[in-house]
């Protein structure tokens, strides 16, 4: 196809302009079997969108031949042969969420150049026997001003590591990040779309969450190597990914920093005797997350003494044990937030506290130890 062929499939199919051009030139591959470049599929999708906007497409309602979404319905009438009719506004087209993601997933290809090497930098790790999980989910960066919650994250990671048990000799570090690490995902929603006031742009808000994960991680890999996974929230679906692809992209040349934002909603982390689930906490039933573990994972669920699930969501501390046939038991954790309440919750009542862990595993004794972390507020300062 030539790009005047594209355009006229564009103009047929407005709704594909929402799309990226990656996945444009996707979609016409299949559809003609023949291969598109994506800087043709970019440069039409450009001019078609300036083409349109502000115009009116009018489609019949029967058809099925044209995709609508991501078009704004204008109106609808039935014609005279006794047809409906719908209008729909070309607006709003100019940067989909795809535009952003294409954008992000090449510059990772410039960031991995310039990633640090952090050889003879560090002083050499001592010989642990134990994980020590920094638990900070939820954070909702945006929701508040990001350098004030910056500065509350990092007094609780500092804190944190203050307090670990002193018979602690730290083998590894693990940290889930995501797990609403941003208030908003595209457009200031939640990824559902539930309108979200985030008190900075999107642009600052996203560059101050992969900020302070980077500070995170070089912060703890001063003492041991790190675990990063990446955990979807509810509110940052697409962006945390897009953090966690700039995270792994900053540390692709130091050996002792791991990151795992691989596609799987939930991610799984073994470390001796423990096996950890690691999910947001609004989709599964907790009832039901030993099976998905034990289905997913069948090899580490296994051969694990001890087995358990951290959740967040809730932005409070809450801990459920599911027995499995009597014998083995996996331990449901829901991790509290130091996120503050806004306005909304407020009115509703809401007043969990504050809080942030770092929980101590060995090697074959499995959970042995927690510290916290607090910020405190109001009539407990």
């Amino acid at each position: 196809m030539n790009i005047k062929e594209v355009k006229q499939f564009l103009r047929d199919k407005p709704g594909y302009l929402k799309e990226g051009k990656s996945r444009l030139s996707s979609i016409l591959e299949k559809q003609f079997g023949k291969n598109i470049s994506t800087d043709l599929c970019a440069e039409a999708i450009r001019d078609v969108r300036e083409e349109l906007n502000g115009t009116i497409v009018v489609i019949q309602d029967k058809s099925t031949a044209i995709s609508t979404e991501g078009l704004a319905l204008n109106s609808m009438w039935q014609s005279a042969s006794g047809e409906w009719l719908k209008s729909y506004k070309a607006v709003g087209v100019t940067l989909s969420e795809l535009d952003r993601e294409d954008f992000i997933l090449e510059s990772l290809k410039d960031f991995k150049k310039f990633s640090p090497t952090p050889f003879g930098k560090r002083a050499p790790y001592q010989t642990g026997d134990c994980l020590v999980e920094i638990s900070l989910p939820d954070l909702h960066i945006g929701k508040f001003s990001p350098d004030k919650q910056k500065e509350e994250a990092m007094h609780c990671l500092n804190t944190l590591l203050s307090r670990l048990p002193a018979s602690a000799k730290i083998d590894r570090f693990l940290l889930p990040i995501g797990n609403d690490l941003l208030n908003s995902d595209s457009n200031y929603t939640t990824t559902k779309g539930t309108p979200q006031f985030d008190v900075v742009e999107y642009q600052e808000s996203f560059r101050k969450a992969w900020q302070l994960m980077v500070d995170i991680v070089n912060t703890l890999a001063e003492i041991a190597p790190v675990d990063v996974v990446v955990v979807p929230g509810n509110h940052d679906e697409a962006r945390a990914f897009y953090v966690g692809e700039v995270v792994s992209a900053f540390f692709e040349n130091d050996p002792n920093v791991t990151v795992d934002n691989s596609l799987h909603p939930r991610k799984y982390y073994r470390y001796g005797a423990t096996f950890i689930g690691f999910a947001h906490g609004e989709k599964e039933k907790p009832a039901d997350l030993t099976t998905i573990m034990a289905r997913e994972d069948k090899y580490n669920y296994a051969y694990s003494e001890y087995t358990e699930w951290h959740l967040g969501h809730i932005h409070k501390e809450m801990t459920l044990l599911k027995v499995v046939d009597d014998i083995q038991s996996t331990k449901i954790r829901f991790l509290p937030s130091i996120c503050d309440e806004d306005t909304w919750h407020k009115a509703m009542g809401y007043n969990s506290v504050r809080d942030s862990h770092a929980n101590v595993y060995s090697k074959t004794e499995g959970f042995v130890a927690t510290a916290n972390a607090r910020i405190r507020t109001g009539k407990n300062k």
